[in-house]
Parts: structure tokens; sequence; C-alpha cells
């Protein structure tokens, strides 16, 4: 959402292009992960965590274990279907009907924001639909966790139809489809691509 070109690069650029973090975005990157370890914990207390170190298909694979066995907090969880990938968070287990049982579970992020942004829904919408892929139902009421522990919810409906014009769009890219050359300064600002 920032910078069209960002996936484009990341999946064809020389790696020897790709600007390193700044000390600035490692200490960012390092207090946000702090961060969220404080939040889950005062906001869920015991939880279950998926390794870091696993795999993606590892990790999927003991994830599906945790919510087939009804976990109620899963933190770190991995979630997989074919190049798409994604690690909530938080998988809060929910009460309702699903492939797994008479449970289902929402996707959860920490963010270090006040308000939902766009790519928050975004990142979370990716997540819901993963999700529904597993346990054949659509977690209906996805969340952050903001700044202050609030817990900012949206309806998914409002979004989709944007999410999935933008989630083809990101497909094409993938497959090797060159975005059309726009200036942006967000790609300078936020992306580690952005002078290529």
């Amino acid at each position: 959402l920032q910078c069209p070109h960002w996936p484009y690069w990341e999946r064809f650029g020389d790696p020897s292009k790709r600007r390193p973090l700044t000390e600035f975005e490692e200490q960012r990157l390092a207090d946000g992960l702090d961060h969220e370890e404080k939040v889950v914990k005062s906001q869920y207390g015991v939880f279950e965590s998926v390794s870091v170190e696993s795999s993606a298909e590892e990790g999927a694979a003991k994830t599906l274990q945790l919510m087939r066995a009804g976990v109620p907090t899963i933190y770190q969880g991995w979630l997989v279907d074919g190049e798409w990938q994604g690690r909530p968070d938080i998988l809060e287990r929910h009460e309702g009907e699903s492939a797994l049982g008479n449970w289902y579970y929402v996707p959860v992020d920490v963010k270090r924001a006040h308000e939902l942004k766009k790519e928050h829904i975004f990142q979370l919408l990716f997540y819901s639909i993963l999700l529904e892929k597993m346990q054949r139902r659509f977690p209906p009421h996805p969340a952050i966790l903001n700044s202050d522990g609030e817990r900012l919810e949206f309806d998914p409906d409002q979004y989709l139809a944007e999410f999935r014009d933008t989630a083809l769009r990101l497909e094409r890219v993938v497959a090797g489809e060159r975005p059309e050359p726009v200036y942006r300064k967000t790609c300078e600002d936020t992306s580690p691509w952005g002078q290529a």
C-alpha cells in the first residue's frame, strides 16, 4: 500500500541493491517486538507459542495441530496456502461452528498505532482468508490491539472487494509483471528498494 514497486523488487531485485535497515529501524523493530510480547502477556496471560525457528510448513502444521486441539490463544502461529504465508500475532479461539469443531479462530495483531489503518485491515484480511481455508469459516471480526491496549475491530465486508483487487495485482507482480513506474515519496521513506 505504501510503495507499489516494493513487492516486485523483493521478488526480482538484486539483493545487493536492497538497502539495509538503519539503526533506527532496527531499534523500532526490537521495540515493537518487546511491546507486542508485553501486550500479549497482559491481555492473554497463558498462550501457546509457535517457534520462530520453524519452517513455514512445520509452523503451519504445528499451528493447525493447536487449532484442532482448541487452544484458546496461539501466539505467532503460521498460516500457509501455497505461496501465501502469514504470521498473525495472535489467533484467538471463539465459540461457533467450523471445520475444527465448535470453535473457530480470529486473527488479532498488536500495533503501536492508536487507530486502525488500511494496512492493518489488509494484513488482517490476508490472515482471515488463510484462516478460512484452514477452518472453513471466515473470521467475522478481526482486530488490532492498539498502543493503548484497546481492541479495534472492523467489518471485513467493507474492505474485501478492495483487498481482493490488491491481492490480484500482487499475484501478477509475483508472476513477473512489473508495476508502472510511478514516484511516491513513501517508496523512498519506507521501502528498502526506495532508490531502485
